[in-house]
């Protein structure tokens, strides 16, 4: 599912208020909308997507490159991926596939790293915070629970 608007707005906004945002990481960033968003407000850190499937890879370049920002988008699984230099890790994954995250994020974040992750929690993190950016109340889709490593 695609990131709301008002999703990326709460992020941005999160984003304003941290001094650290030199890299900043989208897991699954499919059609790269908001890594373009947040390129855009921050032109000076390194923003980087990662996306496994080939269409919404391909569409992403595509859009990127008529885009006036440049976000770095990949095609790789970011399982295999090296996380541990991310300020700023984002994600709108599946439930299933959060306890797999955790772990990923356990080994590799570097104290200090901030993870957003839409509407899905990681089971076993303490939680800082949670926004509701939903733009339709009927649904969980749009909460955005905040940690810090």
């Amino acid at each position: 599912m695609a990131t709301s608007d008002s999703s990326i707005d709460s992020v941005i906004e999160i984003l304003k208020k941290r001094t650290n945002k030199k890299k900043i990481i989208d897991l699954g960033c499919a059609r790269g909308k908001v890594v373009r968003a947040v390129k855009k407000e921050f032109p000076d850190s390194e923003v980087i997507g990662y996306e496994k499937w080939p269409v919404e890879f391909i569409m992403a370049k595509i859009v990127s490159i008529f885009s006036k920002v440049k976000p770095k988008i990949l095609y790789k699984n970011f399982f295999y991926a090296d996380l541990s230099d991310a300020d700023v890790i984002y994600c709108f994954l599946i439930e299933k596939l959060m306890p797999k995250v955790e772990a990923k994020f356990n080994k590799e974040l570097k104290p200090g790293t901030l993870v957003i992750s839409n509407s899905f929690p990681l089971p076993g993190q303490k939680l800082q915070e949670v926004i509701d950016s939903r733009e339709n109340n009927k649904t969980k889709i749009g909460y955005l629970y905040i940690y810090i490593k």
